[in-house]
């Protein structure tokens, strides 16, 4: 169930929007095939679009989602494509947050794009892909982009390998087909705009990792060989010291393949295994060179399974009970040797990565110097939440969510990064799908 966190109606205080539907009593009862709830898939019924005040969780309105129709329209028969729903924001008009409503990824793709006004929910558009001439299908990711790409003040939508206009209208369509990885940032300071990271879940002959510019689609460079199958969310951002700007990693799903490239200019930095198919790169110390957190692994060529991933393996115990009423949340700060410290609850048993269960601490890594802290929990966020501009590592273990920080001090004075419209949107989105580092619409030194 996708749901997002903002302020909607302009009354400087967010509001709640998530997909809902008639609840099931039990966790065991939603799971259950019983009136056709296949595996915890909706498959019959109504599903909605509701908005709750963030204050009093007060339903404010309602709206219904995207119909879900003949269910193979949508990739399958079994309920899972059908189920790809996702929820966003953009600024279609450059001053009032417009919420994204969307269903599907891998075959039919339809987005609504609403306005809350006076406790409604006005309707804005309808983009159906089904409806351009061609057809435009299966070009969905696993999140939605949102940002100024042409300098008109208004939000453009990257929904994946299809772009849109503020008025629903198709911006450019690759045509590729579906993206595991995707980033937008200013990777190429001396060009205009932004520019887009892809990575392949598709064969490509070439082109399955490749940057484009955000406002034409214009591919600026791409891998030059054939890639069968690039998985999960790669890792986008500095964090080479020896190499300037942006670096970009992606992977085949079976190891075979994983190249290190220089998202500004597309050359081949190495081949080296960074920590499977999603590590995840971190402000975390005293420099503008990022860490990383090394991704999961899907065994064969990777040699086993790997931590520090959202996705694979176990599901892990969940946060608590709802009866139990809100977990405690704890804050840990990492010193550089990957210790607490004093005074802060040290890692008890254990934990993986987001979507690792809960098997063993994770690494916090320095390209070319090793492991430099650890932390243990499911991977729930990386975000700037403390404003020194060092990003912190939110997680969840059984009965808390805790959050870690650095302890490395810094005297680097930096406006919190979530004063950039586009890293504020990214956090946002991390609620969702894949979990993707957000990144920055400004060259970071």
């Amino acid at each position: 169930t996708p749901f997002i966190v903002w302020d909607f109606d302009g009354d400087g205080k967010a509001e709640i929007a998530f997909k809902s539907a008639p609840y099931a009593a039990t966790r065991e009862e939603s799971l259950s095939e019983k009136e056709g709830r296949a595996r915890g898939f909706v498959v019959t019924g109504p599903e909605y679009c509701t908005i709750l005040d963030g204050l009093t969780g007060k339903e404010i309105a309602r709206t219904d989602w995207v119909e879900r129709g003949d269910p193979r329209d949508w990739g399958d028969e079994s309920g899972n494509r059908v189920n790809r729903n996702q929820i966003g924001l953009a600024y279609l008009d450059g001053k009032n947050a417009s919420l994204l409503v969307c269903r599907g990824t891998y075959t039919r793709m339809v987005v609504d794009a609403y306005n809350l006004k006076n406790g409604k929910l006005e309707k804005l558009w309808r983009w159906d892909g089904d409806k351009e001439t061609p057809q435009i299908r299966a070009q969905g990711s696993h999140t939605l982009l949102a940002a100024d790409v042409d300098g008109d003040g208004r939000d453009e939508i990257i929904l994946g390998s299809v772009a849109l206009k503020p008025d629903g209208k198709v911006l450019w369509n690759l045509g590729f087909g579906h993206p595991d990885i995707m980033y937008m940032a200013d990777v190429i300071p001396t060009r205009p705009g932004l520019e887009i990271a892809f990575g392949y879940e598709v064969a490509m002959n070439k082109n399955g990792l490749c940057l484009v510019d955000a406002r034409t689609g214009e591919i600026i460079w791409g891998h030059p060989y054939k890639t069968t199958h690039i998985h999960d969310q790669g890792m986008f951002g500095d964090f080479i010291e020896s190499v300037p700007g942006i670096e970009y990693y992606g992977a085949e799903q079976d190891g075979t393949g994983k190249w290190v490239y220089s998202a500004a200019t597309g050359e081949l930095i190495t081949e080296e295994n960074l920590g499977g198919l999603s590590p995840r790169a971190i402000w975390w110390g005293d420099t503008s060179t990022k860490a990383y957190i090394p991704g999961r692994s899907s065994g064969g060529a990777w040699g086993g399974g790997g931590g520090g991933g959202r996705r694979g393996g176990g599901r892990g115990a969940p946060v608590a009970d709802a009866a139990a009423g809100a977990p405690p949340i704890t804050l840990v700060g990492v010193a550089p040797s990957g210790a607490p410290t004093a005074g802060a609850t040290p890692p008890a048993g254990g934990a993986g990565g987001r979507g690792g269960g809960f098997g063993g601490p994770s690494a916090i890594m320095k390209y070319g110097a090793g492991k430099i802290g650890e932390f243990e929990g499911r991977l729930i966020s990386i975000a700037d939440i403390m404003g020194d501009w060092r990003e912190e590592i939110i997680v969840s273990l059984p009965g808390e969510i805790r959050i870690y920080t650095t302890t490395i001090p810094t005297a680097r004075r930096r406006v919190t990064l979530l004063q950039d419209p586009l890293y504020r949107k990214d956090v946002a989105l991390q609620t969702m799908g894949y979990l993707y580092p957000p990144q920055l619409s400004y060259h970071f030194r």
